[in-house]
């Protein structure tokens, strides 16, 4: 058998890509990954009364810190991703391209 390749989802917001991410993950072994989730962690310390806030109010804070983040590395999410993939001892399967 082939070994398993980590694989990105992608598509609109609310077509089940985390819901199929997680079956895959079940079903195949695969790790789920968020691509978001560095950045999310990074609000969160920052912006910790933001908890429980609608996503809408949640995404502006999102965006403005993945701004941020790129002042100190031209592409702070990606170089994250690839970090998991080359450190994690199974494949990803990652849901929010």
């Amino acid at each position: 058998m082939a070994a398993l390749r980590s694989v990105m989802l992608l598509g609109p917001m609310g077509v089940g890509k985390t819901t199929t991410a997680r079956v895959i993950e079940q079903r195949y072994g695969y790790r789920c990954y968020s691509l978001a989730e560095p950045v999310r962690r990074v609000v969160e310390a920052a912006f910790p009364w933001l908890n429980g806030e609608p996503k809408s109010v949640r995404r502006t804070y999102l965006q403005q810190a993945g701004k941020f983040l790129r002042k100190f590395h031209p592409n702070p999410i990606l170089y994250h991703a690839e970090t998991a993939m080359r450190t994690c001892n199974r494949p990803l399967i990652i849901d929010d391209g």
